[in-house]
């Protein structure tokens, strides 16, 4: 049954609840465009920071719950309202979007009961990062030299797991590294051009898809 699950909590599984429907709001990209008197058209500084940014997305699920008795309606809904209400800078793994999860916060719990008390439909919504997630990590070894890193999603962070002391560098930010850590260096869109000097090393990212 579809629906999605937050802590290892289902709402099919643990819940026995069935969603009906759900939706994700579409990217929106942040604008930053400056009109300058005496010039054609605008200044668009959107990607002054080297890429694009986007909005937050609103990531909503809709349960058609019906009932023997209001009372069991009432419990019904509390039990998702609890559920859902309390999901902060959380993962959220939707069912219909295999291998990847969102991160965000609730938002918001939408209730349209019958007039007698024994069906209701209930949309719950979170606000979610614009991208989501893998499940799975990407995982490249590096060795001294130039080599060269390929990232489909968009820009990630990386993790970098040295033999030894390695230092990363790409463009102008170099890192040096003696164990397991999530550095400062971001893993572009595209082929990445990584200068390793030291040691060899894995590096780990999740891919992000919008």
């Amino acid at each position: 049954m579809s629906g999605f699950e937050i802590d290892g909590v289902h709402t099919w599984r643990d819940l026995g609840l069935c969603c009906a429907s759900r939706s994700i709001s579409p990217p929106v990209k942040k604008t930053a465009v400056k009109s300058i008197p005496y010039m054609d058209g605008q200044l668009d500084f959107s990607q002054l920071g080297g890429r694009a940014y986007f909005e937050a997305r609103t990531l909503s699920f809709v349960f058609d719950l019906m009932a023997d008795t209001p009372q069991d309606l009432e419990r019904q809904v509390t039990g998702l309202r609890e559920f859902c209400a309390f999901a902060f800078d959380t993962d959220i793994y939707d069912d219909d979007a295999p291998y990847f999860h969102y991160h965000g916060s609730f938002s918001e719990m939408e209730e349209s009961p019958d007039e007698y008390g024994l069906s209701s439909e209930v949309t719950v919504s979170f606000v979610v990062d614009p991208y989501k997630i893998s499940n799975d990590w990407c995982e490249q070894p590096v060795n001294a030299g130039i080599n060269t890193v390929r990232n489909d999603g968009a820009w990630a962070r990386l993790t970098v797991v040295p033999s030894g002391t390695a230092t990363i560098q790409t463009g102008s930010l170099n890192q040096t590294f003696s164990g397991e850590t999530v550095s400062d260096i971001p893993l572009e869109h595209g082929d990445n051009r990584i200068t390793v000097t030291g040691g060899s090393a894995v590096l780990k990212w999740r891919e992000r898809r919008l």
